[in-house]
C-alpha cells in the first residue's frame, strides 16, 4: 500500500473553529517583536479557499522593493503583520471600526454596507492612477470590467473597494482518466475517443481551432450538451467509475454549481438581470409540459415592482433538471455524496486519491469552486511519494459547462463570480497620512500585473481583473491554471451585484446561495431530488417565490 493519508475514510465529524493570529510575514520572522525602525502594516486576510501563500509572496516583494523607503520621518522599510482568519464579511463589518488592520481581503461581503456605514477609505486616487512607476501604462480601473466599475464606483464617482478574486463553481475533471478511458466525443457525437482524435469543437457555432485569438480546440471532445454529459456519466458508471463527487456536509457547493448552470443558460444580459432588476426578461417560462417542453412568455419588462418574475426564468428549470438526472441515476459518489462527515476538503481528497487507493471507487470529476487546488495543498503533499501526483503533474482541468439544448451549442459561455469578494482599506486610519499612504501603496502593489500573474501561478486560479500573461509564464502554468485562464478569456462574467437601490433593498434574497431556497422541502436541490421530488415540482415552487 502506498503511503497515502486515509482521513477520508473516517466517519467521525469533528467541529472546529479557526482562531486567527497576527504574525509578521515576509519582513520578519515568526515570533518576532515589533521593529520600531520600520513602518507597521496590519492586514486582514480571509484564509479559506485561496489561502495566504499568494499574499506572503506579495509581501516579500513589497518589503524588498521598499526596503529603503521612508514611510514616515523616523522609519525605513516596512514590517507586515497578517491576521489570517475565516470570518465572512458580516463579521468583519461588525468589528472593522475598532480593528488595527488597515487592509482587508475578504469574501461573502455586502460592499455597500461597508460604504454606507463609512467603514472603508476612499481609494479613488489609487485606483485611477496610472501604474507607470511599475512600468505599466494602465491604471487599476483600466483593468476592471464595465460591470465591476459600475458596481464598485459609487454614484459620486468614488471607489471604496476592489474585487479580490473570481470565485467560479463548476466541474473539475481528471483529464488523464478521460484520456485513458477514451471519454471524448467525436464530431458525430459518439463517445469513445481520445482527445487527440475527437474532432468535436466547442467554439462559436461548434467550430474548433483558433477563433478571434482564442484556441477552442483545447475543449474538443468534451460533452457539449446536457444529454452528452448524461451519456458520459452512463459510460463511467458502467465502467465502475463514480462520475462525480462533492461535499456531503457543505451541500451549498452542489447548489451553487446548479446556480452556475442556470447562469450559463441565461447568458450575460439575462443573467445580470437577476441582480439589476431592471431590463427585459426574454426567457421567462409560460409553461412546461410533462415531457419537458418549455413554452416562453412574451418579453417582459422587469423592475423592482415585479422582480419576483425573474424566478420563473427557464435557466432555473434546466439547471434543476440537470441535477435531478444526476441524483436520480446515482451518477455521483454514492458513498459520500450525502455523507455529513465529508467536508469540501474531504471531497477534494477523495477525488485526488481515488485512482491511487483500492479501498475507494475511482472518481472522474469534482464539483467545487475554482480555488480548490490551493485548499487541497495538504492532500497533494501527502501524495508526494507517488510519481505524477503533484500539482504541476496532475492533468486536472475546469470543464466548460455543457449546454441545456442543441440549439445553444456554440454560444459563448457565461460564468457567475459567486463569492462577493472585496479588497479595501479601513476608514479608521483616515486621520493618519502615513498609514494611509502605506496602505494605498501596498493595495495598489497587489494589483500590478506582476502581482496578478503571480497570484495565478500560486493559486492556479484567476484574480478579478483583466491582464495578460506572457506566453512563457502561461506555458509554465499547471493544466488546471491554464484551464482557469482559458475560461476567463473565453467567457462572459455575471457578477451577483448591482449598484442600485433595488439590489441593495433585496441583496440578501439575491445572494446566489439563496436562489433555490423556496420553502420546506425545497431548499437544497440535491436533497429534494434524493427524496423523490422532481425538477418540475421544484421549479413550480420556485416560480411562486417572492423577493423580500
Amino acid at each position: 500500500m502506498r503511503n497515502i493519508k486515509k482521513s477520508i475514510l473516517a466517519v467521525a465529524l469533528v467541529a472546529t473553529t479557526c482562531a486567527s493570529m497576527a504574525l509578521p510575514v515576509g519582513c520578519g520572522k515568526k515570533g518576532a517583536n515589533v521593529d520600531s525602525s520600520k513602518a507597521q502594516l496590519h492586514i486582514s486576510n480571509f484564509n479559506g479557499g485561496v489561502g495566504n501563500e499568494w499574499l506572503n509572496k506579495v509581501i516579500n516583494r513589497f518589503c524588498a522593493d521598499y526596503a529603503t523607503y521612508k514611510f514616515t520621518d523616523d522609519t525605513q522599510g516596512v514590517q507586515v503583520w497578517v491576521d489570517n482568519h475565516t470570518n465572512d464579511g458580516s463579521k468583519i463589518e461588525a468589528s472593522i471600526e475598532g480593528a488595527q488592520q488597515s487592509i482587508y481581503f475578504l469574501e461573502q461581503t455586502t460592499y455597500y454596507n461597508f460604504v454606507y456605514n463609512d467603514l472603508l477609505l476612499d481609494i479613488t486616487d489609487m485606483v485611477q492612477e496610472k501604474l507607470t512607476k511599475y512600468g505599466e501604462n494602465r491604471s487599476i480601473e483600466d483593468k476592471m470590467t464595465k460591470e465591476q466599475i459600475d458596481f464598485f464606483k459609487t454614484s459620486e464617482g468614488k471607489y471604496y473597494g476592489l474585487p479580490h478574486y473570481e470565485g467560479i463553481y463548476g466541474i473539475t475533471y481528471d483529464a488523464d482518466l478521460f484520456e485513458a478511458q477514451s471519454l471524448y466525443f467525436d464530431a458525430e457525437g459518439n463517445l469513445g475517443k481520445k482527445s487527440t482524435d475527437s474532432g468535436l469543437g466547442l467554439g462559436p457555432n461548434g467550430k474548433t481551432g483558433v477563433i478571434d485569438g482564442v484556441d477552442y480546440s483545447k475543449d474538443d471532445g468534451l460533452p457539449a450538451t446536457y444529454q452528452q454529459f448524461f451519456d458520459l456519466c452512463k459510460m463511467l458508471k458502467k465502467r465502475g467509475v463514480a462520475p462525480m463527487t462533492w461535499s456531503g456536509l457543505n451541500k451549498f457547493y452542489s447548489t451553487l454549481f446548479t446556480v452556475a448552470m442556470k447562469t450559463d443558460f441565461e447568458g450575460l444580459e439575462q443573467g445580470t438581470l437577476m441582480y439589476t432588476l431592471n431590463g427585459t426578461a426574454t426567457k421567462l417560462v409560460e409553461s412546461i409540459s410533462e415531457d419537458g417542453v418549455v413554452t416562453y412568455k412574451e418579453p417582459t419588462a422587469i423592475s423592482e415592482a415585479n422582480a419576483s418574475e425573474i424566478y420563473s426564468s427557464a435557466g432555473g428549470y434546466y439547471a434543476l433538471k440537470f441535477m435531478e438526472e444526476i441524483i436520480k441515476n446515482k451518477w455521483y459518489d454514492t458513498a459520500n455524496g450525502f455523507n455529513e462527515a465529508i467536508t469540501q476538503k474531504g471531497a477534494q481528497e477523495i477525488f485526488l486519491q481515488s485512482r491511487y487507493m483500492g479501498e475507494i471507487e475511482d472518481v472522474a470529476m469534482l464539483v467545487e469552486g475554482n480555488w480548490w487546488m490551493e485548499e487541497a495543498t495538504k492532500v497533494f503533499n501527502d501524495m508526494s511519494d507517488i510519481p505524477g501526483t503533484s500539482k504541476t503533474e496532475r492533468n486536472l482541468k475546469f470543464m466548460p459547462y455543457p449546454k441545456a439544448t442543441e440549439a445553444q451549442v456554440g454560444e459563448k459561455q457565461t460564468i457567475l463570480s459567486a463569492n462577493n469578494t472585496l479588497a479595501g482599506i479601513n476608514a479608521n486610519i483616515a486621520g493618519d497620512e502615513d498609514k494611509v499612504r502605506l496602505a494605498k501603496m501596498f493595495l495598489q502593489y497587489c494589483q500590478t500585473d506582476e502581482s496578478l500573474i503571480e497570484f495565478v501561478e500560486t493559486t492556479n486560479m484567476f484574480r478579478g481583473f483583466q491582464f495578460d500573461i506572457p506566453e512563457a509564464r502561461y506555458n509554465a502554468l499547471t493544466p488546471y491554471a491554464k484551464s482557469n485562464v482559458d475560461m476567463m478569456r473565453t467567457s462572459d462574467i455575471v457578477y451577483p451585484y448591482a449598484a442600485t437601490d433595488a439590489f441593495y433593498n433585496h441583496a440578501a434574497s439575491l445572494d446566489p446561495a439563496h436562489v433555490f431556497n423556496v420553502e420546506t422541502g425545497y431548499q437544497i436541490p440535491i436533497v429534494s431530488f434524493n427524496e423523490g421530488k422532481t425538477a418540475l415540482d421544484y421549479f413550480n415552487k420556485l416560480k411562486t417565490k417572492k423577493i423580500l
